[in-house]
């Protein structure tokens, strides 16, 4: 339970930093947060979730707000034993209701560079916390990265062109060209969000597709739509949900030991048929 928690935390953590500058709150509300968040950063937590608690009633959705009154949740729960059911039952109800309100931000706008960056400099800000280390990589390079894995066959004069403008160790940070991929990707046509900041539809072929992963498309795509309902799937090895793997690899899931598979026992046809026969009484 305490793992799940913390798993939730940190989800919140990431989602929040999605511009939380876009929602609103009064002018009062916001000398509340400030004052909230002096009272955190001095680990006074009664004075800052007394002020947490005022910023929500100004707008209940304010992902940071609902974060770090989560945050304190936990923290209760660790102070007081006896009610650390309902601490930690409140701070996942916190966590929950900051992620689904970020989602929803994500989903009507697609992040930009500016948009990005801010959330990077949130979380830098955020993880400035004993026991918690940020790694990441600079947006401009990764958004190239972005390009490079979803391009297509179209992508190859591109990348003649970028290594004829200089672009060589681009993989190390102070060696990578953003002029020379720009002026690359313009002078063949293409524009660098097609293949990083669009939405594609469920039946888009992409250009990996000719590649057998065993797992098929219509499991894929099921399991996308299955975590747009939030909806989860249990353990598949107690259940097979048929993804294709095991009709792919069946002769060499007959030659290794299940222990080592840890899939579902494979049967035959007639077997499966046998255990679906109904037994007839015998009338004598």
């Amino acid at each position: 339970m305490n793992r799940f928690i913390i798993f939730t935390m940190v989800l919140a953590m990431l989602l929040t930093a999605c511009a939380t500058s876009r929602q609103k709150l009064s002018p009062q509300a916001r000398v509340d947060l400030m004052t909230a968040n002096e009272a955190y950063t001095r680990q006074n937590v009664e004075e800052a979730e007394q002020y947490y608690k005022l910023v929500l009633e100004d707008n209940p959705d304010y992902a940071h707000a609902l974060r770090r009154m989560g945050d304190i949740s936990l923290y209760n729960g660790e102070r007081f034993a006896d009610r650390t059911v309902e601490f930690n039952k409140a701070a996942y109800e916190y966590y929950d209701k900051s992620i689904n309100v970020m989602e929803g931000f994500e989903k009507k706008k697609e992040s930009d560079m500016a948009d990005i960056r801010a959330k990077l400099s949130y979380l830098i800000a955020e993880f400035k916390r004993p026991g918690l280390k940020l790694r990441w990589n600079e947006p401009d390079e990764s958004v190239f990265e972005g390009v490079l894995t979803r391009g297509d066959r179209r992508m190859a004069a591109v990348v003649e062109r970028a290594w004829r403008k200089g672009a060589t160790f681009d993989a190390w940070q102070n060696h990578f060209r953003r002029d020379a991929w720009q002026e690359a990707m313009a002078e063949e046509g293409l524009d660098p969000a097609f293949y990083s900041h669009r939405r594609r539809p469920i039946d888009e072929l992409f250009p990996w597709e000719h590649i057998d992963v065993a797992v098929t498309r219509r499991f894929l795509t099921g399991d996308y739509l299955m975590s747009q309902r939030q909806e989860t799937r249990i353990d598949c090895r107690h259940h097979c949900f048929a993804c294709g793997i095991l009709p792919k690899l069946k002769d060499l899931r007959r030659e290794t030991p299940p222990e080592a598979w840890e899939c579902p026992p494979v049967t035959s046809v007639a077997e499966r048929r046998g255990k679906r026969a109904i037994e007839l009484p015998v009338v004598g």
